[in-house]
């Protein structure tokens, strides 16, 4: 009998969304990890350490095909991609800014491949 990994179904579009939700919140996470490290005050991933949560666990529901998880997943995106654009265009170091310019752009990427219909489909909507 084969055994079937939970995700393994799912079509790219899915799987490059979800590892664009669960790498991106994980990156924003190591980041400010690092900044907070280096300041000697890790009270900077206050704001990182629920994003990076959050969008683990939406990933995960995005793979599993989790019908519930579409619209959150789709705000959360969003919400993402306007969090690392705003970082974007705040941060004083030019590393931060340009990561999270390509956060951003990778979010807005995966909102795309979330409404295609290959995923619609693979999250039980037919529409």
């Amino acid at each position: 009998m084969r055994q079937v990994l939970p995700g393994s179904a799912a079509p790219v579009e899915i799987k490059i969304a979800a590892l664009v939700l669960a790498g991106g919140g994980l990156v924003f996470l190591l980041t400010f990890l690092v900044l907070g490290i280096q300041a000697g005050d890790l009270g900077s991933i206050i704001l990182p350490a629920p994003v990076a949560v959050i969008s683990l666990g939406l990933g995960a529901g995005l793979l599993g095909g989790i019908r519930p998880v579409r619209i959150p997943a789709l705000l959360w995106t969003v919400l993402c991609a306007l969090l690392y654009a705003s970082f974007a265009l705040l941060a004083i170091e030019v590393w931060i800014a340009v990561l999270s310019g390509i956060l951003a752009a990778a979010h807005v990427y995966s909102l795309v491949l979330q409404i295609t219909l290959p995923a619609r489909r693979h999250m039980g909507s037919t529409t």
